[in-house]
């Protein structure tokens, strides 16, 4: 394999600069990763755990770490089960392999909070097979019952003063079969898990400097890439021109490419898309060859497309009769019917996009048909998938190395970068690093779809709801990132997340959808459905509860169906002083979600000042994930995901105006930045020890409709269309840089 060298990058040279790599404390103990030791020195176990002579376990990170802890707490719950010393422990990113697969999908990826509630009864199998298989071969030669042995501190030790490292048997350990029907530690026994907080083994190299991100990577004899993609959706690479691009210093050449679409359902014209790419000594050296190229494009068949057309499509559906059934309770259009007036309202959700910030980019290697791959990717098999499939490519001879990644959301499921990696190389002869401009990764996202919800409800004399009808209008969510032709399904799973499945008792109910085939590419985004879903349904129940002059909570608590719900509603409300008297343009907005298998009530405190300005006071979030296995990386995966949710709901969206992204960098598609973030955050847990549920996309769910119900408490003015910032909804920092005509709420 290839060694991978470090840059001497700017992040580096800024630590050297400001003192903080003499932060010794912060670096003691710290988890290593390995530097891929011999296998011949190595004896593994299984998939996940190897073991060499001198007693280094190496545990196998076979998630993506981006930021969410998945290199702390996956490897903490193998060396917890296997008994093994995490002061001592080094850590391996994974291949691909079918071992690393998440069962439910039959796919190696990360992504969909699957991480630990995927894979935690796994990872415990695994550690434990490991651990008798340990046990035994000491069992064997020492000619005592291997129930009378235990393992700590990567020690087996026996109740005759018995010892040895499990460095002294892993070799004959590995020879055994694997033993079946294993028995896990009991949770009293859990010494790294368990509502125990670890230190992040990922942040010491990133403080310092020494973490392999996609961009850092590289290779001997590499060249660079920068590449433009025809800026409209269905448009093609009409002509080129070199203008003198071939007398620029470092260049090597340019090259038209394909875009590698694994979409199977888009428009016609969708596939015509296209790219150049210029190769070069050095990436700087590409970018300013690349800007010499003049190049025309035909915009092709959406060229009159824009955000004006395209919300027009969803209100026209929404109107229409072609709808998919996908709920049906009860018998709701009679009950709609039985009354003269029914509640209805309206809600839409802005496109948005990932906006990592490691743009795409990706370093390849090929070799006849031997293909090698450094990326910061989210669906290493996907990307296996994906070449193999463009480039007539046997799957296995197609190697993954997964880097860290500066931000994923979803976007890194794909593998269309990968794709022109791989091609430029196989063009070239040589290994190329292709680097995405930020304007290039903005406007070529897949982004999560705009999304239309109409809910109507009939109620009884108390103001409960007896029927109620949804409608749901969004392209796909989860096209891009399957085979399965989702459109002629009607929907696909992820589309109707939060409104199919609520955490309320309706008797009847009815839910239609209708998935719009758009130009603009569409996936997965964190929290997938459920984040627009859930803003209309959690805004729709504060209306009916205001129409019947209900607490928001209280009327919550009588149409949820399960404790759990109830649980997490009255911790919020203690904890966030929900029924303490209002202050003057005070307002508390609450909502509830159970996604991802986890419950979550979160109240949203404002306060509205004398220009109109928006203050958020405090953040009441209240989680019930089943059991917590390390609260500081669930609390920050939540509370992230707060500023996630936030910028969505107040300042960020993708707009279109002919046939193509109109933003193009951060200061278009505006992020939530740290002076708007000076907010008290309370973030609280429930351990009912229920199934493990997700954590890192529950976070940005509930923040929207409890911050638009909060601003409906303080005001009256409800707010259905998000971002908020259209409607003229202002933080202090955001409306300092407006004029004053806009500082209104």
């Amino acid at each position: 394999m290839a060694k991978i060298i470090i840059h001497a990058v700017s992040r580096r040279n800024f630590i050297k600069t400001t003192g903080l790599a003499a932060g010794g404390l912060l670096l003691q103990g710290c988890m290593k990763f390995s530097n891929n030791s011999k296998e011949s020195e190595l004896a593994s176990l299984n998939a996940f755990i190897k073991i060499d002579m001198d007693n280094k376990v190496t545990l196998i990170v076979h998630q993506a770490e981006m930021g969410q802890g998945a290199s702390t707490t996956l490897p903490a719950i193998l060396a917890d089960e296997l008994g093994a010393d995490w002061s001592n422990v080094l850590l391996e990113n994974s291949l691909t392999d079918p071992a690393f697969k998440n069962p439910k999908y039959d796919l190696q990826f990360t992504g969909n909070a699957e991480s630990i509630r995927g894979f935690h009864d796994i990872l415990r199998k695994t550690a434990a097979t490991a651990r008798e298989m340990l046990k035994q071969a000491a069992a064997t030669q020492w000619n005592v019952p291997k129930a009378s042995l235990r393992t700590e501190n990567s020690y087996i030790i026996g109740k005759n003063g018995e010892k040895a490292t499990f460095g002294e048997f892993a070799v004959p350990a590995s020879k055994l079969p694997a033993p079946k029907n294993v028995k896990l530690k009991p949770q009293t026994e859990w010494k790294l898990t368990g509502n125990k907080s670890l230190p992040r083994v990922d942040i010491p190299e990133k403080v310092n400097g020494k973490a392999v991100f996609g961009i850092d990577v590289e290779l001997p004899d590499m060249l660079y890439a920068s590449i433009e993609i025809c800026p409209y959706f269905g448009g093609r690479i009409k002509e080129i021109h070199e203008n003198g691009v071939r007398k620029q210093s470092g260049f090597v050449e340019f090259f038209k490419i394909p875009v590698a679409n694994p979409v199977v359902a888009y428009p016609p014209g969708f596939n015509k898309q296209e790219a150049v790419a210029v190769v070069a000594k050095s990436y700087w050296q590409s970018r300013r060859a690349l800007d010499t190229l003049k190049i025309v494009y035909d915009k092709g068949v959406n060229q009159k497309m824009d955000s004006k057309s395209l919300y027009a499509i969803y209100e026209k559906t929404l109107k229409g009769k072609k709808w998919h059934e996908s709920v049906k309770e009860g018998t709701p259009i009679e009950q709609l019917e039985k009354v003269e007036k029914t509640h209805k309202a309206q809600y839409y959700s802005a496109w948005q996009s990932h906006a990592t910030m490691e743009p795409m980019n990706a370093t390849a290697k090929v070799k006849g048909d031997k293909v090698e791959i450094w990326a910061p990717t989210q669906g290493q098999e996907m990307a296996q998938i994906l070449i193999s499939k463009e480039f007539n490519i046997p799957k296995e001879n197609i190697t993954v190395h997964r880097t860290y990644l500066g931000g994923g959301f979803g976007r890194r499921l794909l593998a269309d970068y990968v794709f022109q990696a791989v091609f430029l190389s196989k063009k070239t002869g040589k290994p190329v690093k292709l680097i995405w401009t930020r304007e290039q990764d903005m406007q070529h996202d897949f982004y999560r779809p705009g999304t239309m919800q109409e809910f109507e409800a009939s109620v009884d004399d108390t103001g409960m709801p007896i029927a109620m009808r949804t409608k749901l209008v969004s392209p796909t969510i989860l096209q891009a990132v399957t085979s399965v032709d989702y459109v002629f399904e009607g929907e696909d799973p992820s589309f109707p997340e939060g409104i199919k499945e609520i955490p309320y008792h309706i008797k009847n109910r009815l839910l239609e959808t209708n998935m719009l085939r758009l130009p603009p590419p569409t996936s997965v985004w964190r929290t997938t459905g459920f984040g627009p879903n859930v803003f209309a349904l959690e805004s729709f129940l504060d209306e009916l509860a205001a129409k019947a002059g209900e607490d928001p909570i209280a009327y919550r608590k009588k149409l949820v169906a399960d404790a759990r719900s109830t649980a997490v509603l009255d911790l919020a409300a203690k904890a966030s002083n929900w029924n303490k008297p209002r202050k003057k343009n005070q307002g508390l907005g609450v909502a509830l979600t159970h996604s991802f298998e986890s419950f979550v009530a979160q109240v949203v405190d404002v306060s509205i000042g004398l220009s109109g300005i928006l203050t958020i006071n405090k953040i009441t979030t209240v989680v019930d994930c089943g059991t917590v296995l390390d609260p500081g990386i669930a609390r920050a995966s939540i509370e992230s995901g707060l500023v996630w949710g936030l910028s969505a709901a107040l300042n960020s969206e993708i707009n279109f105006k002919e046939g193509r992204t109109v933003e193009s960098n951060f200061n278009e598609f505006k992020m939530l930045t740290m002076p708007e973030f000076d907010i008290e955050i309370e973030t609280l847990f429930i351990n009912s020890g229920e199934k493990i549920g997700g954590i890192a996309e529950s976070g940005p769910i509930p923040i929207a409709p409890a911050l638009c119900n909060a601003i409906f408490d303080a005001t009256r003015k409800r707010y259905r269309t998000l971002p908020l910032g259209k409607h003229g909804v202002y933080t202090q920092y955001s409306a300092d840089l407006l004029p004053v005509s806009t500082h209104t709420i």
